[in-house]
């Protein structure tokens, strides 16, 4: 995004076990649609060998894009716990 690193506040197992118990399908069809938007915008140039990973790319940084938006809207709303 802006080339600093960008800290993991999960690690991979605990995000494996956390979408396992509670993942909807509301999510999976997000993803989905995610993935289906890339690969239709999605240049030849950024295909290259690992399209999958851009993808996978795509979704990790939806869901993180999320989770900042919502937090900002919650301190907006002055409700955070």
């Amino acid at each position: 995004m802006n080339g600093k690193p960008i800290p993991r506040l999960i690690d991979v197992p605990e995000a494996v076990t956390l979408s396992m118990k509670y993942s909807t399908t509301g999510s999976a069809y997000t993803a989905k649609e995610i993935a289906n938007e890339y690969e239709r915008a999605c240049s030849e140039q950024h295909r290259g060998s690992h399209p999958i990973a851009w993808m996978y790319a795509a979704i990790f940084d939806a869901g993180r894009i999320q989770g900042i938006r919502e937090e900002r809207s919650r301190r907006r709303e002055g409700s955070r716990p």
